[in-house]
């Protein structure tokens, strides 16, 4: 990738790489999505969360979507949030939900370790990932999705400072990273796992742990219209992680990261053999690049098949690059 000028007076090249056909079966990209409408809006603040930035909203939030879930009966619902900071750990989602963040809302990620409970090591890698004391667990996502589906998260739109965030937080875990003082893998900010029907969209995303947002063995994704970002120098902050992933549409995204915009994984070494979920039937187009890559790889083991990325901009938007 050439240098070239800070965003503003950016000169970007278009690339248009083709790797395979898509055959999307019965799936599509253009699938209607208009079936996941809620009709009960469930809001954090009425369950405890404070939204001031300093208290520690995680068990407000964790039991207003108990509550709602049981409540609405297998129907889907709404966790709305207001405009606010919402300081919380590690949640986990359940399915036929929608997590909106209006204009001014934040879901801020708490900085201490113990706010993320460890688990297993993906079983396409076997062991965990990062530079660390123990590679037999790691910490678990800010946004968990095990084993649900229909869910939406979205904001109020990607291009205005006030349009919802979702902030990660990360420069002490990236400080810890670098002195080698950490114990386990830092958490992801967004993760689905084993889960289907999936949508992200109108979103602002920055300053992850370790990656942005990971996909792992999951399917019927669409990823549009996100604004993700963290710092040059960030350690592993990839965007989007589609992990052993199958029927993926990202478009409308800007990525600009410290590590790759895209990354395409389905395991690591004979572990990844073993688990034999390749990634495949994945499209990616009208996207801005300013990070390192779109790539496939590392930890593909288990195979990609059918990958399409079509109209996309390189870039650099670092000021310091002239």
């Amino acid at each position: 990738m050439g240098r070239v000028a800070a965003l503003g007076a950016i000169a970007l090249v278009p690339v248009i790489i083709t790797v395979a056909h898509l055959r999307f079966g019965s799936y599509s990209s253009d699938t209607d999505w208009g079936a996941f409408r809620g009709d009960l809006n469930c809001d954090p603040t009425n369950f405890g969360a404070r939204g001031d930035g300093m208290s520690d909203d995680t068990l407000a939030i964790q039991k207003a979507i108990a509550v709602c879930s049981s409540n609405s009966k297998g129907h889907r619902f709404t966790l709305l949030f207001p405009a606010g900071v919402f300081l919380t750990g590690s949640f986990r989602l359940a399915s036929n939900m929608t997590v909106k963040l209006n204009r001014g809302s934040v879901i801020a990620a708490s900085t201490d370790p113990d706010a993320y409970p460890l688990i297993l090591p993906f079983p396409s890698f076997g062991v965990a990932r990062d530079k660390v004391n123990n590679l037999s667990m790691q910490h678990a996502a800010l946004i968990c999705g095990y084993n649900v589906s229909g869910v939406i998260i979205e904001g109020s739109g990607k291009d205005d400072i006030s349009d919802g965030l979702i902030d990660g937080r990360g420069k002490s875990w990236w400080a810890k990273f670098e002195s080698k003082q950490l114990n386990y893998t830092r958490p992801r900010l967004i993760e689905f796992m084993y889960s289907k029907e999936l949508i992200l969209r109108n979103l602002r995303i920055q300053d992850p742990p370790f990656w942005n947002t990971h996909f792992y063995a999951s399917s019927d994704i669409v990823v549009e219209q996100l604004n993700i970002t963290a710092p040059f120098s960030a350690p592993n902050a990839d965007g989007l992680d589609l992990d052993s992933v199958i029927n993926v549409t990202v478009r409308g995204c800007d990525i600009g990261v410290g590590d790759d915009a895209i990354a395409i994984k389905s395991g690591l070494n004979q572990a990844g053999v073993d688990f034999a979920h390749p990634s495949m039937h994945i499209r990616i187009h009208n996207v801005r690049a300013y990070s390192k890559c779109i790539s496939i790889g590392s930890e593909m083991s288990g195979g990609v098949q059918d990958v399409l990325v079509e109209n996309v901009v390189f870039g650099d938007w670092r000021r310091e690059i002239g």
